[in-house]
């Protein structure tokens, strides 16, 4: 064998060696990304399910929700109307997160639809939706495109009494 077969049996191994070095590297981005994907979301679920343990724990937040919710002028006052928008915009804020993860397809089925249902039930009232017609224009057009959609489909809230 001469030196120049050795030489370009060298130069195989070597791009054989980048080549894999490339393939492992491309799997450890990729399990990097998905791991940051779903930090991401988990981060999103963790802010909606903030709100929902803060109503469950404080009753004036709740009341607050449960006379908004029938119209914004069940509140007895300007600071009850900010808290009540307030609340919606901390469960809509990051549902049109949620709303854009899933439609670059970061969020699996499962995730949308467990968190679609709680917004559509929240969207059914009438407090929503004159909340919505002052307050949506706080979000993106495709986003606002979106519950304009579901807001069209939806049946009304089902309240817990009676």
């Amino acid at each position: 064998m001469n030196w120049d077969a050795v030489a370009a049996i060298a130069e195989l191994l070597a791009a054989l060696g980048v080549i894999g070095s490339l393939v492992y590297l491309a799997g450890q981005v990729r399990g990097s990304l998905n791991q940051a994907r779903q930090a991401a979301i988990q981060s999103v679920v963790n802010q909606m399910n903030n709100v929902w343990t803060q109503m469950a724990a404080d009753n004036n937040h709740a009341d607050i929700w449960v006379r908004g919710s029938k119209g914004m002028s069940d509140l007895a006052d300007e600071t009850e109307g900010v808290r009540f928008s307030a609340f919606l915009l901390s469960i809509f804020r990051p549902y049109e997160e949620i709303f854009y993860y899933r439609r670059d397809g970061l969020v699996d089925d499962w995730t949308w639809e467990s968190i679609g249902p709680q917004c559509h039930a929240l969207m059914g009232t009438p407090g929503f939706t004159q909340w919505w017609e002052k307050r949506g224009s706080w979000f993106s057009t495709e986003f606002q495109k979106h519950i304009q959609e579901t807001l069209e489909t939806l049946p009304d809230y089902q309240r817990w009494q009676g």
